[in-house]
């Protein structure tokens, strides 16, 4: 089964911009550059881009669980936040490797979710720092949202999800559908090769 992975749910508060964050800005920069060196194409590295005939034979769970989600509109997001998890592969199983890693990444950078605004417009990484709350440095979250049916090499159902496009990630975009009514989906893609598979919970007022 696909397990998730999260810390303890805290009450929701408000979003934090870079400049309220006082002595945890910097080093959250730094991390945030960090990852970017990490989540670039690694072709044949072992990095989130790799992908071989060998992974491609095993099992994958997270696309059959993300192929049994419901259509998901805009409308439904908008003015909206989410709690974040970086969902486990079972072993043995594709996408293991690179989910642990993800797992580990959103650890150290403190990534908390994705906030959803009255429009088009997204906040894609927000992060935790603390009891502070805050959208990620130097724009690397900035978003906006639009539809997609997304059917490529890790999709084998066409649906419509919600493309969420970064605006400083290069060509990184995360898929999204929905579970139920306050659990959300999603996959974060660069070209057709997933990055990491997540999940999103509705955090109420």
């Amino acid at each position: 089964a696909v397990v998730a992975t999260a810390g303890a749910h805290a009450p929701q508060q408000s979003l934090f911009t870079p400049s309220k964050v006082a002595g945890g800005a910097a080093a959250v920069v730094g991390v945030a550059a960090a990852s970017r060196v990490v989540m670039r194409s690694t072709k044949g590295s072992g990095g989130f881009d790799d992908f071989d005939e060998e992974e491609a034979n095993k099992p994958h769970p997270l696309r059959d669980a993300f192929d049994e989600c419901e259509n998901l509109k805009i409308d439904e997001l908008k003015l909206s936040a989410w709690k974040g998890t970086i969902l486990q592969a079972p072993p043995g199983s594709q996408m293991e490797k690179k989910q642990a890693m993800a797992g580990r990444l959103a650890a150290v950078t403190g990534w908390y979710g994705k906030a959803f605004g009255a429009e088009t417009d997204c906040q894609a990484l927000v992060m935790k720092l603390g009891p502070l709350r805050f959208n990620a440095p130097l724009g690397l979250g900035d978003a906006t949202m639009s539809h997609d049916g997304y059917r490529l090499r890790w999709s084998t159902i066409m649906r419509t999800s919600v493309e969420v496009r970064y605006k400083k990630q290069g060509e990184v975009v995360d898929y999204i559908r929905r579970k139920d009514e306050n659990t959300l989906m999603g996959v974060a893609v660069r070209g057709k090769d997933p990055l990491v598979f997540f999940e999103l919970e509705r955090l109420k007022e």
